[in-house]
């Protein structure tokens, strides 16, 4: 009977034993996975704090920047680059400036009176006019002359024989020129006032934004043999708008718009994080050619 009772009494405490360790293997466990997690955290946002460090670094590198070559590309890692943080891996991190031509070019939204330079040349060289046909996208799905007032556009070309600036056209382009609505603007000239055109049966696609509306720009029939484009400043009038620009023809490119700055972040255990920024060509504020009274 003892006996019985005594291989009773080892069988709970072994039972208990088992308990207690499955518990303590559980909670280390436990704490070893979130101790992982923690680092893991840690590390991530270390290697995200050194990728903005690189991003600020590109920029200085890229305001200081005066040969065309370097101007237009530049990788160095950042051991080359002045860029020294704790434990992150100096060979594997990297800052990659970029400036090609493109076929295609969207801005971020553009407020009502506020204006975007989009550059005709390759700033800033001075050099390959852009003489060709091109088109310019405006406008959100949703948006007609028969609801809510769609933005119009003011359109300034800058050009002039060889360098010079000497010479400059404005047009407007406003959708909704022919319909009864307010505000608009006023129609002395159909040449100087365009519509532009809807986009059908679908939005146009630029870059993967979509717009409602678009005009064919020829700077070549609005000036001399002799002249050159420079610059087209756009202006938004009436409501805002992100603009988007494409070229006619497949095979040509407009000069880059700014350069692309990107710093790739990577730790001592291998994390990494890459930050992307785009750094415009210089703007002109929009109170630089209207005033207001």
């Amino acid at each position: 009977m003892n006996n019985a009772k005594r291989g009773q009494s080892l069988l709970v405490i072994v039972l208990l034993i088992s308990v207690v360790f499955t518990l303590v293997a559980t909670a280390s466990y436990r704490f070893t996975a979130e101790t992982q997690t923690s680092k893991l955290q840690e590390e991530s946002v270390r290697t995200l704090a050194a990728a903005d460090s690189g991003i600020e670094r590109g920029l200085q590198i890229a305001a200081n920047q005066t040969s065309p070559a370097e101007v237009r590309n530049y990788q160095q890692a950042f051991s080359g680059s002045n860029v020294t943080l704790a434990g992150i891996n100096q060979i594997a991190s990297t800052i990659t400036i970029t400036k090609d031509s493109i076929k295609e070019f969207t801005t971020p939204t553009i407020n009502k009176d506020e204006q975007y330079l989009f550059y005709l040349f390759d700033y800033p060289t001075g050099t390959s006019y852009f003489r060709n046909d091109f088109k310019i996208y405006y406008a959100s799905s949703g948006e007609s002359c028969n609801a809510t007032r769609p933005p119009a556009l003011e359109l300034t070309l800058i050009y002039g024989a060889g360098n010079g600036t000497g010479k400059v056209l404005r047009q407007i382009v406003d959708p909704c020129r022919d319909f009864t609505i307010s505000p608009k603007v006023a129609t002395s000239d159909t040449d100087t006032v365009r519509t532009g055109a809807t986009c059908s049966p679908a939005a146009c696609s630029v870059a993967g934004q979509s717009f409602n509306q678009w005009l064919l720009f020829q700077p070549s029939n609005l000036m001399d043999s002799a002249d050159n484009p420079k610059t087209l400043i756009v202006r938004v009038l009436f409501a805002p708008t992100n603009l988007g620009f494409q070229t006619s023809v497949a095979a040509d490119r407009f000069s880059a718009q700014g350069q692309r700055i990107e710093a790739k972040a990577v730790s001592n255990s291998g994390v990494s994080k890459v930050v992307r920024l785009f750094r415009s060509n210089p703007q002109l504020p929009a109170d630089f050619f209207v005033t207001t009274f």
